[in-house]
C-alpha cells in the first residue's frame, strides 16, 4: 500500500510504499527499522519525525560540523 506523510516543515507530501501488515506492526509498537527493513534511512526517518530528507538536512546540517 502507498501512504502519504506530509513533512511538518515544508508541508510537502511524501509517498512511501509499505506492506499493510508491516504498517499494522509499526502502529502496534514495532520499531520502524524492524517493521520496514526494506525502507531506506530517509524513509524511516520520515515515519519517526515527519521531516522529509531535504528539511532534515537543512535543520541538522550545522550539527555535523
Amino acid at each position: 500500500m502507498v501512504i502519504l506523510i506530509r513533512c511538518i516543515i515544508c508541508k510537502e507530501p511524501q509517498s512511501i510504499s509499505v506492506d499493510e501488515d508491516d504498517l499494522k506492526d509499526y502502529q502496534k509498537g514495532k520499531k520502524v527499522q524492524h517493521a520496514f527493513p526494506y525502507l531506506n534511512a530517509e524513509q524511516r526517518e520520515l515515519f519517526i519525525t515527519q521531516y522529509c530528507y531535504k528539511c532534515w538536512d537543512e535543520i541538522f546540517d550545522d550539527c555535523e560540523e
